[in-house]
């Protein structure tokens, strides 16, 4: 049976493999995204309409893509900045890749239910003070946890939306907003180099906490069970 060249992109556990004749641009996405237009209304139309093919793979319950302002305020809706789209067309691949991947990563928390796992929070016995950084901590172990739900090449699209993020500039004081920062940068970059010791002890337990949230993402257990 045949496939087409986005299926074949993105199916899970599939190898990717350059195509035959080198693309135009660079990025993924140039070797299936070939309804494009050098007119902007015409372009971010069809990129609209590209991101909802994408996100349409993790499932039926992750809404619909638009852009900022025409959302019809539906929480479900996955809202994109035009502004990262916009200024030239068509949209190079490497930029609508990134786009991609922020798509994709506010689709998954769709998937794995995040409005769930907040019911699930015990948060009676803090003290207000604290939530704030109860929830950095919680956001970020999510951030890490959904993107690690997905296998194969849809992971290359989250890979190239954490290429503008990962870099961490300290200054000032040591903050939770900086480690947790740290802590995702980490993750994803075992090279990341540490600048300030106060923070070691910390990512050390980080650190283990990053396996363990690896684990329950790739048990393959339903959504209520990883809660």
């Amino acid at each position: 049976m045949s496939i087409n060249p986005i299926e074949e992109s993105i199916v899970a556990g599939a190898e990717y493999s350059n195509p035959t004749k080198p693309s135009v641009q660079e990025g993924l996405s140039s070797y299936w995204r070939r309804n494009t237009s050098t007119v902007e209304s015409v372009e971010l139309a069809n990129l609209l309409g590209a991101l909802r093919k994408i996100t349409g793979y993790l499932g039926d319950n992750v809404g619909t893509v638009a852009y900022a302002g025409l959302a019809g305020g539906n929480d479900s809706t996955i809202i994109i900045d035009p502004d990262t789209v916009m200024g030239h067309y068509p949209v190079p691949a490497a930029q609508f890749d990134q786009v991609a991947g922020i798509a994709i990563h506010e689709a998954l928390h769709q998937v794995v239910w995040t409005e769930h796992m907040w019911r699930c929070l015990k948060q009676d016995d803090l003290r207000m003070a604290d939530l704030p950084r109860l929830h950095r901590l919680v956001e970020t172990a999510e951030d890490i946890y959904i993107e690690n739900t997905i296998r194969g090449n849809l992971g290359l699209y989250l890979a190239a939306a954490r290429a503008r993020h990962l870099r961490v500039s300290f200054s000032g004081r040591p903050s939770v907003d900086a480690l947790m920062k740290l802590w995702w940068a980490i993750t994803w970059n075992k090279n990341c180099k540490i600048a300030d010791e106060v923070y070691t002890k910390s990512l050390v337990v980080l650190k283990e906490l990053t396996e363990h949230l690896k684990d329950v993402a790739w048990d393959g257990g339903g959504v209520t069970q990883r809660c």
